[in-house]
């Protein structure tokens, strides 16, 4: 894991193109307190604080999951990867569709991980992430999130080869 987040580091110098990954029930679907199945990377979600929010990446059992958070804002397509070959298929939306996975995080920001999260039998790995008060205005502290789902079919990037495929990513919102 180590290795992984200090590869991904090195991805913050990589050129960003416009992208969008989508994500796809039983390989790569992100939701947070089950909102965003199915959605494409940087769709917005607001929530007001306090707040439990729950973190699910529906995968293969037996998956692990890495929960990335950023604080910049969602930039689809920041590093464009190889088309995945996985099953069932993510749709060929990211990087102008010439494939179906991008990193949508600048990691020029600080970044914070929260797992690894292994998937249940049924194909879910879950996380309760508490967000305290923070007493600001409506939607006003942004935040920008996304998985990376360790799974033997997937390719990664060109700079740093899988075995792994991303989700879709969000724009998070609170106040």
């Amino acid at each position: 894991m180590r290795a992984l987040r200090t590869s991904l580091v090195s991805l913050t110098l990589a050129v960003p193109v416009l992208a969008q990954t989508a994500g796809v029930v039983g390989i790569n679907d992100y939701t947070i307190n089950s909102l965003g199945s199915l959605s494409t990377s940087c769709t917005t979600q607001c929530y007001a604080t306090p707040i439990n929010l729950g973190l699910n990446v529906s995968t293969a059992p037996g998956n692990f999951v890495m929960f990335l958070w950023s604080f910049c804002p969602c930039f689809g397509g920041f590093v464009c990867g190889a088309p995945n070959p996985c099953l069932p298929s993510i749709p060929f939306t990211a990087c102008g569709s010439t494939t179906n996975q991008s990193l949508d995080l600048q990691l020029g920001c600080v970044l914070m991980t929260f797992g690894p999260v292994q998937a249940n039998t049924a194909g879910n790995a879950s996380l309760i992430l508490p967000i305290p008060l923070l007493g600001l205005s409506p939607c006003s502290f942004p935040l920008a999130t996304q998985a990376v789902i360790l799974d033997l079919c997937g390719v990664g990037l060109p700079i740093l080869p899988g075995p792994f495929v991303f989700s879709q990513s969000y724009d998070v919102l609170f106040w």
